[in-house]
């Protein structure tokens, strides 16, 4: 009778991976395990959390995700936790609408939409607003969420100078010359602006 150490048992093979994450700059792509046998790169492997911690690093333009070639289960949770991250983006843009209407005590201004309407977006909630009046709000609150991911533990001053880079970014070309001046160069005024989109970030993303 043949023991097991005479007729020992084949190993699984290792299931190959394939890339389905990558930048459109010259960058290591990240990889997933895949059941299929189509061709791969024998590389480490990367849990959904990882892929999605890098996708909050990216702008939409730069994400590339080929979803037919993730597992369904990993599939499912970066789906999942795109959605939990729209929602904080959602909500410190919702607060930051707010704070700027508190700050101006609800005073009246008047926008025009595009079929002719007049609002008044000082007093109308953020998911009331039209998307062209909410879009610098959800980029601040997307930039400063990839901040607070992207460097845990960072000071205020340090994520606000950070803001101020991605503002600067989306509006230099409207922004007045004090605007465009490097973070350490600001007024406390221009300064405070930045802050505040960090500490309310803080408090919707602890």
């Amino acid at each position: 009778m043949a023991t097991m150490d005479e007729h020992p048992r084949p190993r699984r093979p290792r299931p190959p991976t394939i890339p389905i994450f990558t930048r459109n700059v010259p960058e290591r792509p990240l990889f997933l395990p895949s059941d299929t046998t189509s061709p791969g790169i024998w590389q480490h492997s990367l849990p959904p959390q990882s892929i999605f911690n890098r996708l909050l690093t990216l702008s939409q333009s730069e994400q590339k995700i080929d979803f037919s070639k993730v597992t369904p289960r990993s599939k499912t949770r970066i789906k999942r936790m795109k959605k939990k991250a729209s929602a904080q983006v959602n909500q410190i843009a919702g607060k930051l609408h707010e704070k700027w209407c508190r700050d101006r005590g609800y005073a009246p201004r008047l926008k025009t939409t595009a079929d002719g309407k007049e609002i008044d977006i000082a007093n109308l909630d953020f998911e009331d607003l039209p998307p062209k009046w909410q879009r610098e709000n959800l980029a601040a609150a997307e930039s400063v969420l990839d901040i607070m991911k992207s460097h845990p533990g960072i000071d205020t001053e340090s994520a606000a100078n950070l803001v101020h880079v991605g503002w600067l970014q989306r509006n230099r070309d409207w922004a007045s010359p004090d605007q465009k001046k490097d973070y350490e160069d600001l007024s406390e005024k221009e300064k405070e602006k930045d802050r505040v989109v960090v500490r309310i970030a803080r408090r919707c993303y602890p």
